[in-house]
């Protein structure tokens, strides 16, 4: 059987600047629209589905006891990168518990092994990058439901969101060293929209534009690549620091 649901993001207005929540997903995982997710339970050995891997040098930090209200930014890297190790991940990471079991062909039990099987290692490989003080004060099965809805509403009430400031203004000195990507990636975390994303990339290199020769060309810059279209977020911001760098606003390191 075949994936023929499109996710469907839903926007609740009045909340701008809010905690994280599961409602909005501006930047969903994406898939290639020319893959059809579809899977023979019987051909996916346990061993392809748990075989361990790792993401020590992709993921920007574990979630600490005393910074869980990063959760959203450790959330949106440990998804995508689950989800880059195979189309099952993929599918387990873009869909419901439901969905996803509709995607597989076989007997019950086939399938009822293959989904526990992926539950399983997405578990595993998400308990080991929480601290030991996260794993030992919110103990369960860290199933993508559980991770989503349990785990979520236990730690919400001992987030300390000065961490989160403290996060933004790390990731503005490493953008301002030419390194804007882990800012961008914050701020999608924390669903900023896009022109809140430029707002952000405007803060942080604003005030290497000194002279009229400069400002000119920061104000222009921005407004191209603002509105540039058929390129991702990403390579939108990126073009708009290699230009100022090439114009001399911004250092090359």
């Amino acid at each position: 059987m075949s994936a023929t649901t499109k996710l469907v993001t839903t926007k609740d207005p009045v909340e701008r600047f809010r905690k994280f929540s599961f409602r909005l997903e501006t930047y969903p995982i994406l898939k290639n629209e020319d893959f059809v997710y579809q899977f023979d339970a019987a051909e996916i050995a346990p061993p392809q589905i748990i075989e361990p891997f790792d993401f020590t040098e992709k993921m920007p930090f574990r979630l600490e006891i005393n910074a869980l209200s990063l959760f959203p930014e450790f959330y949106f890297h440990f998804k995508r990168l689950f989800s880059r190790q195979s189309h099952v991940n993929e599918a387990y990471c873009r869909h419901d518990l439901e969905v996803f079991r509709s995607l597989f062909s076989g007997t019950e039990k086939e399938i009822a092994v293959s989904v526990s099987q992926v539950e399983r290692s997405f578990a595993t490989h998400f308990r080991n990058y929480l601290s030991p003080d996260v794993q030992e004060d919110y103990p369960m099965f860290y199933t993508r439901k559980n991770v989503e809805t349990k785990f979520v509403d236990r730690i919400a009430s001992d987030c300390d969101h000065r961490s989160v400031g403290a996060r933004f203004s790390e990731l503005v000195r490493v953008a301002q060293t030419g390194d804007v990507i882990p800012l961008v990636k914050h701020l999608m975390a924390f669903e900023f929209s896009e022109d809140q994303v430029w707002w952000a990339i405007t803060t942080a290199y604003g005030g290497f534009a000194q002279t009229d020769s400069q400002i000119r060309t920061f104000n222009r810059k921005i407004k191209y690549w603002e509105s540039c279209e058929n390129s991702s977020l990403f390579r939108r911001v990126k073009g708009f620091v290699w230009d100022l760098q090439d114009a001399g606003i911004v250092g090359v390191t």
